[in-house]
């Protein structure tokens, strides 16, 4: 049974190694006659003493189960698990507002941008209020450009005053709304009693590729992302942004989200 502490050794390195030298690890390994003694050279001829430390650390592990655990096996080994961290749940923390001394956070609007722009295929933004934003404009015109499928589902009608939101929309840019595809919640879709229509599309989120999704408090405008207070978190979870995407899909196949020419 290979020693828990050599398994711990592992993860560290496949999570804190940058990736080029994770393959020049790999590529270490992948030699038969790869020894501890390999790996140790390797780490010293890196500059960084946190990346010398994390492969140091790994090699006195290694050797308390070598020759047992060969280069080669230890490659393979490490090789899942860097395949496997792919499909690992990330969750970070993202603000919008006052900062402190202490605080570490993305802030909202590096958020969106940051997904949008690794966005490759599609890109669903949901929103219950829509402002000039045109940082995020241009990511989203950037997205289109690339060739990425952007769908929003957008607030149309506002319950407190009864009337239209529609033209808030203009915010987004003639580039997005002739090339996205905008989606609505109708009026005939939502509760309606002695003349007054009641429940408000009041979801913010984004969903890349059906890999990362953003859950937040921020609608897609300029005070949400500079002015308010606001909190949410990005996760990186193929599982769970695909189940969003699918419910949205199934709310607009079914007919309870309706597109905006």
């Amino acid at each position: 049974m290979i020693d828990t502490a050599l398994l711990d050794a592992m993860a560290t390195a496949v999570r804190e190694l940058h990736p080029i030298n994770l393959d020049r690890l790999e590529a270490c390994l992948a030699d038969e006659v790869g020894t501890p003694q390999s790996v140790t050279m390797l780490a010293l001829n890196l500059p960084q003493p946190s990346q010398r430390e994390i492969l140091s650390r790994l090699v006195t592990c290694w050797k308390a189960s070598f020759p047992i655990v060969s280069s080669v096996a230890l490659g393979v080994a490490i090789q899942a698990l860097r395949y496997a961290a792919k499909y690992r749940t990330h969750a970070e923390v993202c603000w919008s507002g006052p900062v402190n001394s202490l605080q570490g956070f993305r802030t909202t609007a590096e958020s969106y941008r940051d997904l949008i722009s690794k966005a490759t295929k599609t890109a669903l933004v949901v929103s219950f209020a829509v402002g000039e934003v045109e940082s995020l404009r241009d990511s989203l015109e950037a997205a289109l450009s690339r060739g990425v499928q952007v769908r929003l589902v957008l607030e149309d009608f506002n319950v407190f005053t009864q009337g239209s939101w529609r033209s808030q929309f203009s915010a987004l840019g003639s580039q997005v709304l002739a090339d996205g595809a905008i989606f609505v919640w109708p009026k005939s879709n939502r509760r309606q009693q002695e003349g007054r229509i009641y429940g408000s599309m009041h979801v913010k989120c984004l969903v890349v590729d059906e890999q990362a999704i953003l859950l937040t408090s921020a609608n897609w405008s300029g005070s949400a992302m500079q002015d308010n207070m606001e909190l949410g978190v990005a996760i990186t979870d193929l599982e769970m942004a695909r189940s969003v995407v699918e419910h949205f899909d199934q709310l607009i196949t079914i007919g309870v989200l309706v597109p905006v020419a």
